[in-house]
């Protein structure tokens, strides 16, 4: 099996994000370290926000003030332990209505049980 050059490599994330975004579901990704660092279209879409708005911790700035202390203790708790993230929390959409959504992270472990991504 060859090696892939940067092109092909490109062309492969290019459409793997392709696909990603088509999925009529909200999907994001996080670092190990609980940084997210991807949020697909439809997320997008639905907090009216740029990728720059939301990576990092500034995502919970869209979370109702009410929630936000509850899901980020939670989130920070379960990547200390590696246990499946799950909380329900309010999320303001793109018109500024707050809706209901349950929120699940999976963390993905390497051969040695380290998580490298969630």
């Amino acid at each position: 099996m060859g090696t892939m050059d940067s092109t092909g490599q490109r062309s492969e994330s290019l459409n793997i994000q392709l696909l990603v975004d088509s999925i009529p579901a909200l999907i994001l990704t996080a670092r190990p370290d609980g940084y997210l660092d991807y949020f697909n279209k439809p997320w997008l879409d639905y907090m009216g926000a740029t990728l720059a708005d939301v990576v990092e911790w500034k995502w919970w700035d869209v979370i109702h003030p009410e929630d936000a202390e509850g899901i980020v203790a939670k989130w920070r708790g379960c990547l200390a332990t590696g246990e499946i993230f799950e909380s329900e929390t309010r999320v303001r959409r793109a018109n500024g209505e707050y809706r209901w959504m349950l929120h699940r992270k999976l963390p993905v472990r390497d051969a040695d049980g380290n998580i490298v991504k969630w």
